[in-house]
Formats: structure tokens, C-alpha cells, sequence
């Protein structure tokens, strides 16, 4: 089900989600629609989380002319999470970065809470425009909370880096 849009399918059977007349009016119900859009989310949330998270996991999420794939990798003490972002070939909608980013932060949180485990995501960019837009206070410091980057001179990335800790335990 699709709070509201329409289904848009790209060549490799992909469905994104483009803007219609009927709009929700909170960013709350944009991202759950742009949960919702995505299968491969909905078939993790059915699994065992501890199975799920013994093995590599990939999440494609798409909101106006975004589009994110979340790779989610098994690790020793913590799982780490890595996203890449790139144009989804349909037309811009007003934040649809910060809302599909967003909803990226939801999923990294719901698994950390099910899988009792911490996510140690990493956003690694070259683009000035994502630098731009991950240093903003009202866009991607609001959503991740992280701080200043670290820059490798030798690649020439910025990472930012937060980690998302599942609930303490009551004791």
C-alpha cells in the first residue's frame, strides 16, 4: 500500500515513487511511503532479524529524483552500513534528498533495535553538493546528527559517520 503516488517503473523493474495531487502535508508520512515502496525492506522485516544480519543486505530506496542503495555488511562487533546515492532519472522534488536520507536513517534504527546490535554507518562523498547538504544544520546534520567530516587527502572523500545503538537494556 502507498500512502500516496504513483508507482513509477524504471527498465530494470524498479518502482519509484513521483508526487500526484494527493500529497501527505508531514515528512513523517513521505518516509513511510518511501518504506513502503521498497520490497526488499518489507520481506527483511518479516525474517529473524539475527539470521538477516549474518549476511550482507542491500536496500534500494527512491523518492523523487533520488535514489539510495543502503548496504547493510556483517562485521566482528557492529554492522557497518554504507549508502550510495545517485539521480533516479525522475523528476526533483522539493527535499527529496533529506527525505530519502531519512528514511535511511528509520531503517539503520529499526535494525539496530531488532538485531541488538550497533550500525556503524559511513557516508563517504566526493560531491560538493552532498558535502553541502550532509554539513547543513537543517538537512544532513538534522536527520543524522553527526559532526564535522574527516577528509582523506589521498582519495579526496569526506565521511561523516554516526552509529546507531540499539535500546539499552532494562536492569
Amino acid at each position: 500500500m502507498i500512502f500516496f503516488g504513483k508507482r513509477i517503473e524504471d527498465s530494470g523493474g524498479v518502482s519509484s515513487l513521483q508526487k500526484t495531487e494527493k500529497d501527505p502535508k508531514s515528512e513523517e508520512e513521505i518516509v513511510t511511503a518511501i518504506l513502503e515502496n521498497c520490497q526488499a525492506w518489507k520481506e527483511l522485516l518479516e525474517k529473524d532479524f539475527k539470521l538477516s544480519v549474518k549476511r550482507q543486505i542491500l536496500l534500494d530506496f527512491k523518492y523523487g529524483s533520488k535514489k539510495i542503495e543502503l548496504d547493510l555488511i556483517p562485521g566482528n562487533k557492529f554492522l557497518s552500513a554504507v549508502t550510495d546515492i545517485s539521480r533516479s532519472g525522475l523528476k526533483k522534488i522539493e527535499n527529496d534528498t533529506t527525505l530519502v536520507y531519512s528514511a535511511v536513517k528509520t531503517v539503520l534504527e529499526e535494525i539496530a533495535n531488532r538485531a541488538n546490535e550497533p550500525i556503524l554507518y559511513t557516508l563517504k562523498t566526493k560531491s560538493e553538493k552532498i558535502l553541502a547538504w550532509a554539513n547543513s544544520e537543517e538537512k544532513g546534520k538534522k536527520v543524522f546528527g553527526w559532526g564535522e567530516p574527516m577528509y582523506d587527502e589521498k582519495s579526496g572523500l569526506y565521511y561523516f559517520e554516526k552509529t546507531f545503538y540499539p535500546p539499552a537494556a532494562d536492569g
